[in-house]
């Protein structure tokens, strides 16, 4: 685990790849958490300045998320979107997987859009 907290947990998912980072979004995703999750996205990042990513967005057990914890979020894209393979987003809400692949589309990222994790897993 690369960081926990009780909106966010961020960790290695060596199941789906060697690069591959999941965030795992709890409950109600906060400005705050964004943050911090923006912060160790970025670290992670900033350490390997090399590696091409694949990112999973696990967001089964989110319920909603503050309109502002989307800025951080938009600034690392930003800022890695060329060093983004793919973003996997898991979500079992159609609006957030709806607010997910705008917010990838606008970037031009790749994504896969799926309803739960073992539906990724079926993918991979």
């Amino acid at each position: 685990m690369l960081y926990s907290s009780t909106n966010l947990d961020i960790k290695l998912n060596l199941e789906l790849g060697e690069h591959v980072i999941e965030f795992v979004f709890k409950e109600h995703f906060t400005r705050e958490a964004s943050q911090k999750g923006a912060e160790i996205w970025k670290s992670i990042f900033d350490r390997n300045p090399t590696i091409q990513y694949i990112l999973v967005w696990n967001c089964e057990a989110m319920s909603g998320f503050d309109p502002g914890a989307r800025k951080e979020w938009y600034q690392c894209i930003k800022l890695y979107k060329n060093r983004i393979d793919l973003i996997h987003v898991v979500a079992r809400h159609l609006i957030i997987r709806g607010a997910a692949k705008v917010m990838l589309e606008v970037f031009g990222i790749k994504s896969n859009m799926v309803r739960s994790y073992d539906e990724l897993l079926e993918l991979a």
